[in-house]
């Protein structure tokens, strides 16, 4: 597996990955690419042989050293392969290497696998948010401190 910066040739692929997870509820192909433009060191993909099997889109937050990952993404064909677990391993490392000291993100409560592994990476429960991203879309906010201090809450 190697895992890269996301290149605009990707887009097409990425669309259809949110497709299948997401139908018409996932990102479309312009925000998809016009992230790739405005954050291209904070989009990165993990591929095998010539096929793109998961991504993590990161953007910088409010704070400053904050970045939020807006989307993490893995084809159901790679889940419980560990994808998921080193794709993000080598975003968290990216974002770290690049400032950022607090990197959060929003996880369904129901997505039980999502929690699990990020705890494992470190992520701890922030705060969980009722109607986050609208009526009856609850969210967990989570928060991966590399300097070990409180990340904030302004989530």
């Amino acid at each position: 597996m190697n895992i890269r910066f996301a290149k605009a040739a990707d887009m097409p692929a990425l669309t259809a990955l949110e497709y299948q997870h997401y139908e018409a509820e996932g990102y479309p192909s312009a925000f998809l690419f016009q992230a790739y433009r405005q954050w291209p060191r904070m989009f990165w993909v993990a591929q095998t042989n010539r096929e793109i099997c998961g991504y993590v889109l990161a953007a910088p937050g409010e704070a400053k050293n904050e970045a939020w990952i807006m989307s993490a993404l893995i084809g159901a064909d790679y889940r419980g392969q560990g994808v998921g677990s080193i794709l993000l391993q080598h975003a968290l490392e990216e974002l770290v290497s690049q400032g950022f000291k607090s990197i959060q993100l929003s996880v369904a409560p129901e997505n039980t696998n999502a929690l699990k592994l990020y705890e494992k990476l470190g992520f701890v429960i922030a705060e969980r948010k009722d109607n986050y991203l609208g009526i009856g879309e609850h969210r967990v906010i989570m928060c991966f401190n590399a300097s070990f201090s409180t990340c904030s809450n302004n989530a």
